[in-house]
């Protein structure tokens, strides 16, 4: 809408406003080109996490089938929501079309700014080419009259001409200009060549095109395909110990002797620990206690720290 109204309007408007509608329009495309970059960036996380989620399910049933027992109740059930293929086409399409406008208007933006660029830099290198060989030229054409002048005086003395000779002192300034002269040009022909711009390469729809379907193929759901979401429950029947493995057996039981207590320190120090509790064959441990503690001031810290212990002593540190 705003690009329709300064091109509608753009004749009526003071050099200030249009500048002014040109620039929000510029930080409107940016900010929407950023949003479409971490709306995608952010799907492509989802469906890993979801593959991920799903591939270390499998494993666990895997595992739960060969040692024939279960130890956890935790289970995974992936709920699919159906999806109207036809209607997600439409948008699925109006989205490519969408991004693949937005990017040829950036990218001819970009190509003005480039081609600007390439000018400049091109009549740079025209003109240096053009002075060195017009330097060349020259050097070229005083050596040449340098010659003609010499051959002419020697047949003119050789054959004792009534003309005046030009005295040696002359000479010597004619020369020492010429070697000036010369020498000027060639610190234009020595100057570091400078290298041909390559002029900006022009908009290619069709592999734009081939970029944004690849990247929504990979990054994004397909039509029609159905949406997952998985939910976890603590629903799984856990194996009775009897019937465990005698190696589940030992280690369930060596969970039952390990015990967790916390530390509660303020500014560094312990004001007050939890007694231990039993870790639970879910691996979880429940405190059900309530400390008091009386602030004076703000303090600087406030650390919980996690400690294991299988009997006596301060026990290990976990966390």
């Amino acid at each position: 809408l705003l690009h329709n109204y300064i091109a509608k309007h753009k004749g009526e408007m003071a050099v200030h406003d249009r500048d002014n509608y040109e620039r929000r329009l510029r930080d409107y495309k940016s900010e929407i080109r950023q949003t479409r970059f971490l709306r995608d960036k952010e799907e492509l996380t989802d469906r890993m996490l979801l593959t991920s989620i799903i591939h270390t399910w499998k494993e666990i049933k895997i595992l739960r089938e060969q040692q024939k027992y279960t130890n956890t109740p935790v289970k995974l059930q992936i709920r699919k929501q159906t999806t109207n293929k036809s209607e997600e086409l439409e948008g699925w399409n109006f989205e490519i079309e969408e991004e693949i406008r937005e990017e040829q208007e950036r990218y001819e933006e970009e190509f003005m700014r480039k081609e600007t660029v390439y000018k400049d830099q091109m009549e740079k290198y025209e003109k240096q080419t053009q002075a060195k060989e017009e330097a060349r030229k020259r050097i070229a054409e005083r050596n040449k009259q340098r010659k003609g002048s010499l051959s002419s005086k020697n047949s003119k003395v050789s054959k004792k001409s009534q003309e005046t000779v030009k005295s040696k002192s002359a000479k010597e300034d004619e020369d020492e200009s010429i070697e000036e002269e010369n020498a000027m040009d060639q610190e234009i022909i020595d100057e570091e060549p400078m290298l041909k711009p390559d002029p900006p390469e022009p908009f290619d729809e069709r592999a734009l095109r081939e970029q944004v379907m690849t990247k929504a193929k990979t990054q994004k759901r397909q039509p029609g395909e159905p949406k997952l979401f998985p939910e976890m429950s603590n629903t799984a029947t856990v194996t009775p110990y009897s019937q465990c493995s005698r190696r589940e057996q030992q280690r369930q039981d060596d969970v039952t002797k390990c015990k967790i207590y916390v530390k509660i320190l303020f500014n560094g120090k312990e004001v007050s620990r939890t007694g231990p509790r039993p870790l639970l064959q879910d691996f979880s441990v429940s405190f059900g206690q309530i400390y008091n503690l009386k602030i004076v001031e703000w303090p600087e810290s406030i650390k919980y720290e996690v400690y294991e212990t299988t009997g006596f002593g301060s026990g290990r540190r976990l966390a």
